[in-house]
């Protein structure tokens, strides 16, 4: 019963690590699968008792002012404590409880921006992250404009984050250009690190980009390759100015 229990263990993290594959059982194959068991039977408990909420970071310019604030996704169990984002987000995705977490978190946003204006903040703008697998539903063109609707919020002041993965898919590209056209910003998450090229600059859809981290060169800027990294973050951001990209 063990032998035929951890062979199916086995089986079932081969399949997750795609086709082809051999995987061979350990005690921290049970572990992980236990863990994902966890998570999963979790979500939709989560999503409806509220544990899953926004965590709000902000986005600060150059003379120490926010210009934006970023709506992130944290999930924390009472009983056992934070889950990482790492963790959950990908088993949402494939359990199709992303689609009632990015509601739940365009309404954070909303319920956020309106309490900002009430204390004076009419100008700051809330960032909101998308995946691919949200992007599949036309359906959530809709959801969109209801909710904006209902909450009465200028569109301009939402800004739908998505990775340069996410373009790869057509589908994805057609129901992104159907939230822009409610008047949402779009903007490129991680730029420079995935699957897009430069030319993804000049399509209209995408109004601003956020270069990747690890395009970021340390500082002094000591090393021959820190100065390349250097210049070419000081180029982009010329570019994006150029093209009226933020």
């Amino acid at each position: 019963t063990d032998l035929l229990k951890n062979a199916d263990i086995a089986m079932f993290s081969a399949k997750q690590n795609g086709k082809n594959g051999v995987v061979t059982f350990d005690e921290s194959l049970s572990k992980n699968i236990e863990y994902r068991l966890f998570i999963q039977q979790g979500l939709k408990s989560a999503i409806q008792g509220k544990q899953i909420a926004a965590f709000f970071q902000p986005i600060v310019g150059e003379k120490g002012e926010i210009l934006a604030v970023e709506a992130l996704a944290r999930w924390h169990i009472p009983s056992h404590g934070p889950i990482s984002p790492d963790k959950f987000i990908p088993i949402a995705e494939r359990t199709k409880h992303i689609h009632d977490i990015g509601l739940l978190m365009l309404d954070e946003v909303c319920f956020a921006l309106k309490a900002c204006e009430t204390w004076g903040f009419f100008n700051i703008k809330f960032n909101l992250n998308m995946s691919a697998v949200q992007l599949q539903n036309d359906g959530v063109v809709g959801l969109f404009a209801e909710r904006l609707d209902f909450h009465n919020i200028d569109p301009k002041r939402i800004v739908v984050e998505i990775t340069e993965s996410t373009l790869q898919s057509s589908k994805a590209r057609e129901v992104l250009t159907k939230i822009k056209a409610l008047g949402v910003i779009i903007s490129i998450d991680d730029f420079g690190t995935g699957f897009s090229c430069i030319s993804e600059l000049a399509d209209e859809t995408y109004d601003a980009i956020k270069i990747d981290r690890s395009l970021l060169p340390a500082f002094p800027l000591q090393s021959k390759q820190e100065k390349r990294r250097a210049l070419i973050i000081e180029n982009v951001v010329s570019m994006c100015v150029k093209l009226g990209m933020p």
